[in-house]
């Protein structure tokens, strides 16, 4: 007998036999079958092998369902952050300047195309004091 630390298993002729994972028309990865003794595989064998095989797909795509929820979850929730900084960021604008906050973020959008920022980007800048907002918040070019 064979195991850890006793070495090798000994060597002897083999069979290998293999298939494709798939889902539908998409292949997701191959199985190897591997028998001791040389000769087909027996059909249960066979059976046993698509059965881990189809076991193995749905495992792979429901990692891969779960890694692309986790990512558009993280999208969201920076979306959500992102907005509710640039409604901050609006709301401490328009009351410095006086001016009604839609105004306040066409500005803030024409900056960040102009500097090529994003608007989120922008509006953190804004909240940490970190931008001079004296151009932003001066008389409006475009009128």
């Amino acid at each position: 007998m064979w195991g850890a630390g006793r070495g090798s298993p000994p060597r002897r002729s083999s069979t290998v036999s293999g298939g494709r994972t798939r889902c539908r028309d998409q292949t997701l990865g191959a199985v190897s079958l591997l028998r001791a003794a040389s000769g087909d595989l027996r059909a249960a064998d066979l059976l046993a092998g698509q059965a881990l095989a189809d076991v193995a797909s749905v495992a792979l795509l429901q990692d891969r369902t779960l890694d692309e929820t986790h990512r558009i979850a993280e999208r969201i929730q920076q979306a959500l952050l992102n907005r509710v900084i640039v409604e901050q960021a609006k709301g401490a604008l328009s009351e410095r300047a006086g001016l009604d906050p839609e105004e306040v973020y066409l500005r803030l959008r024409r900056y960040a195309r102009a500097h090529n920022l994003k608007v989120g980007d922008v509006a953190r800048q804004v909240m940490d004091r970190s931008l001079d907002t004296t151009s932003m918040l001066g008389p409006d070019p475009d009128h």
